[in-house]
């Protein structure tokens, strides 16, 4: 599973932090403990910042495409067309 950034950049999902597996913390030792809850934290982190990159996707798509449209319609229009503003807009809106 890849992951695209605001950056436009794919990277697996893997790549977002190590993986370490979560043990049960003792509670007898507070150093182990804090170790625990320390990666406890961390798939937590790793979710928020894949919802977070999904988000930015699913906002950017629709000003990407439009702005993709646009330029394509600018490339293929005719310069006659492009100096008569009436034309323009007719070929704009067809």
């Amino acid at each position: 599973m890849f992951c695209i950034s605001a950056t436009g950049h794919a990277r697996p999902s893997g790549q977002h932090g190590g993986y370490q597996s979560y043990k049960t913390p003792s509670y007898r030792d507070k150093k182990a403990s804090a170790e625990s809850a320390k990666l406890a934290k961390q798939p937590t982190l790793r979710s928020a910042k894949h919802y977070k990159h999904c988000l930015e996707l699913s906002l950017m798509t629709p000003a990407l495409a439009e702005a993709f449209i646009n330029m394509v319609v600018l490339i293929l229009c005719k310069q006659e067309i492009r100096r008569n503003k009436r034309q323009f807009d007719e070929f704009i809106r067809a």
